[in-house]
């Protein structure tokens, strides 16, 4: 009977079995080194998965429609009509390079909008229905965390487009700059606009389908209502709240932006 001397992948089989146990002791010896060698792979690639993830956690702050931050709770409620005015910025301490991108998704997987940019200031057109939106921000250093605001959005012969002011957007006492149009579906266009800055306490006002006035307002918070009035009796709102403290930015702005998160500066366009 001859003896058997084998090596696999540094395994030594070297004794004196019949060949057919060697053969079956060496079968067995394999598929250990398979599964070891499995195993190796595997949290080999666990570990390059873990380390593609950053360990740097970015800070998201909305602004607009609604005031919502991606800590806990990282959600909040919008109830409007369309165009909705999305304006948020970003920030990531512990990256040193700053923010990548910030993009907000309608629905799973559903982009509408992207900018390489830690701030945002867009009109989304939406149709009428529910979305969960997400308002998503990438840092350059792998970091990523997001805010949603879940809209409903209403039917309305009218759309009004408000640039400014924005929405949760601390602007310091004095005059408030209102820019603003709206478009309707009433053939005969729009008759007028205006601006509440309380239940039946209309403080601007303008004719045609283009607001800009400004009105001086002292501190507090404001849930400020914009409307349009059409040629066929129809109207459509839009609701902004509207925060004026001491603190606050000049508000004869017509345009704001955060450029520079990491010294947290505020330039804007007079």
């Amino acid at each position: 009977m001859r003896m058997q001397n084998l090596s696999i992948l540094g395994f030594s089989l070297c004794d004196n079995l019949p060949r057919e146990e060697t053969i079956e002791a060496a079968i067995i010896a394999l598929n250990e080194v398979v599964m070891k060698a499995g195993l190796i792979f595997v949290s080999l690639a666990l570990a390059f998965t873990l380390s593609s993830f950053g360990s740097t956690v970015p800070a998201v702050a909305v602004l607009s429609p609604a005031a919502v931050g991606s800590g806990s709770p990282n959600t909040t409620n919008f109830r409007g009509p369309a165009p909705i005015h999305y304006v948020a910025f970003a920030t990531s301490p512990d990256c040193a390079s700053g923010i990548s991108s910030l993009q907000i998704y309608t629905a799973t997987g559903v982009l509408a909008y992207s900018t390489r940019s830690s701030f945002l200031d867009v009109q989304l057109p939406l149709s009428p229905g529910f979305y969960n939106t997400q308002i998503k921000a990438w840092d350059n250093c792998g970091g990523v965390s997001s805010a949603y605001v879940q809209d409903y959005i209403q039917s309305s012969s009218g759309k009004i487009l408000v640039n400014q002011p924005i929405s949760n957007f601390a602007y310091a006492p004095g005059p408030i700059y209102f820019s603003a149009a709206a478009s309707t579906s009433c053939p005969k266009g729009v008759a007028a606009m205006g601006v509440y800055t309380a239940p039946h306490h209309k403080v601007l006002g303008q004719q045609g389908n283009v607001l800009n006035q400004g009105v001086a307002l002292s501190a507090g918070t404001y849930n400020v209502v914009v409307e349009e009035w059409d040629n066929c009796g129809g109207a459509a709102t839009t609701p902004i709240t509207l925060v004026v403290n001491d603190n606050g930015f000049p508000g004869n702005v017509q345009y704001a932006y955060i450029p520079d998160a990491s010294n947290v500066t505020i330039d804007g366009f007079y």
